[in-house]
């Protein structure tokens, strides 16, 4: 067991590693344009606000880091099994991929912890703007409160940033269509929040098998599903969508063009 602990440590240390880098750019990117938009309208705030302001965006991007990472943990399962394979598949000489139990149990941890942290990293980015756009909230966060709180934003020169940021929840975040686009669906949010009530407060999620997902010759990965994707890519579906969250309100939150590519200082400095 020792053993086993040991390993499994260093993995889950690589895994982490690896999964910062990729996330370091937007969490620098995103604070250095937060220092800018204070530069150029500190005055509207107090300190103690800009302590607030500051704090929880830091909060939403660890929780945002936490969720990629159990997001990572997702795709070892394909990618370990595919490994594990490669010669059957390369060889043609199977049909189909299955989990085992064992594999599915380490799924389903993952799939929880991704909720979790997801909810909590949106709930957070609420909590943010509410405290930038000084709408006097305070406390739990719910989809109501936030747009209540958005309706007292101060001062008025915020009006146009809080109609901008109210309609882009409503229209790619919180949407009343069906789910549709896979990719990045215009409802994730409120998929994240029913999913982990669900999980949190009635019952566990129960999986299906109803993706046609296939890879390399054919072979069809058998993996559990649900709203008709696996796993691994529902998950990423939803990360997309905090993705475009981040760099879709970047201008509207502080008057800057989302920059891709690495981060450089200076990067937004005019």
């Amino acid at each position: 067991m020792w053993d086993i602990r040991t390993q499994f440590y260093k993995a889950a240390l690589q895994l982490i590693i690896e999964s910062q880098k990729g996330m370091e750019p937007t969490v620098l990117k995103t604070k250095a344009a937060q220092e800018i938009y204070f530069l150029s309208n500190g005055v509207c705030y107090s300190e103690k606000e800009v302590r607030t302001i500051r704090y929880f965006l830091d909060v939403f991007l660890y929780k945002y880091q936490l969720a990629s990472y159990s997001l990572e943990q997702l795709w070892t399962v394909r990618d370990a099994k595919v490994e594990d394979n490669i010669l059957a598949i390369a060889k043609n000489s199977i049909e189909s991929l299955e989990l085992s139990s064992d594999e599915i149990f380490f799924q389903s941890q993952a799939f929880e912890q991704f909720l979790f942290q997801s909810r909590s990293c949106l709930d957070f980015f609420m909590l943010y703007i509410s405290h930038l756009f000084r709408t006097g909230h305070n406390g739990p966060m719910s989809t109501k409160k936030f747009y209540k709180g958005l309706s007292n934003a101060k001062p008025s020169i915020l009006c146009i940033k809080v109609q901008r940021t109210k309609k882009y929840f409503e229209a790619q975040i919180f949407s009343t269509e069906k789910y549709v686009d896979t990719h990045s669906p215009t409802n994730w949010g409120e998929l994240l929040k029913s999913l982990r009530d669900k999980i949190a407060h009635k019952d566990k999620i129960n999986f299906s098998k109803n993706s046609p997902d296939r890879i390399m010759n054919n072979i069809l990965l058998d993996f559990p599903t649900i709203k008709d994707l696996k796993i691994d890519r529902f998950c990423q579906a939803m990360e997309n969508g905090m993705v475009n969250m981040i760099h879709d309100l970047f201008p509207v939150l502080f008057d800057l063009e989302w920059q891709a590519g690495p981060y450089r200082k200076g990067m937004f400095e005019t």
